[in-house]
């Protein structure tokens, strides 16, 4: 077998060849770990922007529906909206106007139910109603009527004075009556 010789390779060359070889290995792993490495970094910076708002929805409906449930128990408290259902709504109202009416000896010639609105969970029951009295009277049964609960609103008002006895003047009237009717909490 003929011998061959290897001969040592000369130090500066056996350098270039290690510092290629860390060149191809930098290019085929280090370089494309990296470019992975910053790609999870970024997807976790999004994530965590995404839980962040997420928590803060989370939060913002927690208050929200404590505010919801304050407003709930404030409207069952304060009694300025009748609670049940329409008709027996529209009843309740009907009986409190006769009541109010004949407390201050109102003359009710004429009450008419007219048709409710629907106002999101609320409807709006409308009355109108006809009569006459004196000043005083009318007077005093709209300030009950004003500081009444649940509350009724005095809206299309139209009264015209018609005349006097024994010294005090007489009003017709005819207006509509509202009040706010929901659901049971």
């Amino acid at each position: 077998m003929t011998s061959l010789s290897v001969k040592p390779m000369s130090p500066g060359k056996a350098w270039l060849i290690l510092i290629g070889l860390f060149f191809v290995l930098a290019c085929a792993i280090y370089w494309p770990l990296n470019e992975f490495r910053q790609q999870q970094l970024q997807s976790e910076a999004n994530l965590e922007r995404l839980v962040l708002k997420k928590r803060s929805i989370i939060e913002g409906n927690k208050q929200l529906s404590s505010n919801v449930a304050a407003v709930k128990k404030e409207i069952n408290q304060s009694k300025l909206i009748e609670l049940s259902s329409s008709s027996k709504a529209m009843n309740q109202l009907q009986t409190t106007v006769r009541e109010i009416s004949a407390r201050h000896l109102i003359s009710l010639t004429q009450m008419q139910i007219l048709n409710p609105k629907k106002r999101g969970p609320l409807s709006q029951l409308f009355i109108s109603i006809k009569g006459y009295s004196s000043i005083p009277k009318f007077y005093r049964f709209l300030v009950e009527l004003e500081n009444h609960k649940p509350l009724i609103r005095v809206t299309n008002a139209n009264i015209v004075p018609f005349g006097n006895n024994k010294g005090l003047a007489k009003l017709n009237f005819n207006f509509t009556l509202t009040m706010l009717n929901g659901a049971p909490l």
